[in-house]
């Protein structure tokens, strides 16, 4: 909405506040689509924005001029060749004491109560949580390592292989290494920089 940075216009429903400055992240670009979900109780609105190709912001300079390998882990999220670790911040580990009692307090609620239905947005909001900063952490690592290095060496990990093993499954996919690949992958295409996928 024009001169309410912080809003949008629904069909049908009319002007809604927006906790970010939805204007700066549009930047007057073209809305195509606009998809609003409800998850754990709080709603979200997605913006599709048509951009015109070769338009996007890239990095002004590199910070080092050297290519670096990143090797992921389970202890440590991201170990890079030039010595630089970037520790794992064990989101889902962190939040099971409280996940499960939020999860006890369910299973003992009559299906269907209101105190069931509360209770189901407890256990739905302890699951974003984890979700969000798991999000937060991957996203800002991958931003950084694009803008950085002009050039990045990753191993083809087996994700699916690793999951195999029981004791190791749950820090794994808490690690989420795939997201990891996909998000380097088209932030390296934004910023110019060089992605290697080395066989395992």
């Amino acid at each position: 909405i024009d001169g309410d940075p912080k809003a949008l216009r629904l069909p049908r429903i009319g002007r809604v506040h927006c906790m970010e400055n939805a204007a700066r992240l549009v930047r007057g670009r073209r809305i195509v689509r606009m998809t609003v979900t409800r998850r754990a109780g709080a709603w979200y609105a997605a913006l599709t924005v048509e951009q015109q190709p070769g338009t996007h912001p890239t990095a002004k300079a590199r910070r080092r001029d050297y290519p670096v390998g990143v090797d992921l882990g389970v202890k440590t999220l991201a170990t890079l060749s030039d010595g630089t670790v970037f520790p794992n911040p064990h989101a889902y580990a962190r939040s099971q004491r409280k996940l499960r009692r939020a999860q006890q307090t369910l299973s003992r609620r009559e299906r269907g109560s209101n105190r069931w239905g509360r209770s189901l947005d407890r256990v739905r909001r302890v699951h974003m949580r984890v979700t969000g900063q798991r999000a937060d952490h991957v996203g800002k690592l991958t931003a950084w390592l694009a803008a950085t290095y002009p050039s990045i060496s990753i191993e083809d990990l087996n994700v699916q292989g690793m999951t195999h093993n029981h004791r190791l499954a749950k820090h794994v996919l808490d690690a989420d290494f795939a997201e990891f690949r996909r998000q380097l992958e088209y932030k390296t295409a934004r910023t110019g920089a060089r992605l290697h996928v080395i066989d395992r």
